[in-house]
This record gives structure tokens, C-alpha cells and sequence, in this order.
């Protein structure tokens, strides 16, 4: 198993730099199975759309293709799958990453309140305010 770097799903995503594209599709043809690590789903999330700037749907469309090819594997593929939609329907990606791999606690504790308000239209774990003491 090889695990996979931000800048190689860019490089397949975006298709701007034609010898890396190419080492890119050339690694990913292989029989070699691939590891998307979360950290870097939120990264290329977050690349695609300062840097490129495209929009949220093409990002998830684009993130879900990738994911779905049959040699690549991700932790928690159904919450990773959650954390999508949520963000098609408008949480950030960080946001609605964190939540979706939260489901198993009780409560999220932030002080963004975006998040508490959007996060509670989720049906997960409460998003809830940090109170000082």
C-alpha cells in the first residue's frame, strides 16, 4: 500500500502540470493499492478551492471520483462520504469532516458559531458552545 500526498490527487484533480499528471496516473495504473490519509482530503479540499478556486460542487465531485477508484482506500469511508454532502450542502470541509468522524461523541465543543448553528441541522453529535468556567 502506498499512502498518497496532497499534491499527487492535486496533480490527477487538476490536471495542470502534464509530466506529473502523467507520473501520477502512471503510480495510480499500478497494482499497487492507494491510502488517502484525511488530512490530506481536507488539504486538497482546501488547495482546490483557494488555490484554483473552483467551486464546492466540483471539489466533491472531483474528491468522490478519486475515492471511488476501485485501489484507493480512506478511514471511515461513510463518514468521509457524510462529510462530503454535509459540505455540498454549505458546512466547510473541515467542519463537516470533523462531525462526521465525531458521531460517536456527545457533543463537539467549538467556539465558532457558525458551526454550532449549521452543525445543528446534521443530525450528528451536538455542536456545542465552549463555556468558561
Amino acid at each position: 500500500m502506498t499512502a498518497l500526498d496532497t499534491n499527487a490527487l492535486v496533480r490527477v484533480l487538476t490536471d495542470d502540470d502534464p509530466a506529473q499528471v502523467e507520473a501520477a496516473r502512471a503510480l495510480l495504473a499500478s497494482d499497487d493499492t492507494f491510502w488517502v490519509p484525511v488530512t490530506v482530503l481536507l488539504e486538497t479540499a482546501w488547495v482546490l478551492e483557494a488555490i484554483y478556486e473552483l467551486d464546492v460542487p466540483t471539489v466533491a465531485d472531483g474528491l468522490r471520483h478519486f475515492l471511488g477508484l476501485p485501489n484507493v482506500e480512506v478511514d471511515r469511508p461513510r463518514g468521509i462520504a457524510l462529510a462530503l454532502q454535509w459540505y455540498e450542502e454549505g458546512l466547510d470541509i473541515a467542519d463537516a469532516v470533523h462531525l462526521s468522524l465525531s458521531q460517536d461523541a456527545d457533543r463537539l465543543a467549538t467556539f465558532d458559531q457558525a458551526f454550532i448553528r449549521d452543525g445543528a441541522e446534521r443530525g450528528a453529535c451536538e455542536v456545542v458552545q465552549v463555556e468558561s468556567s
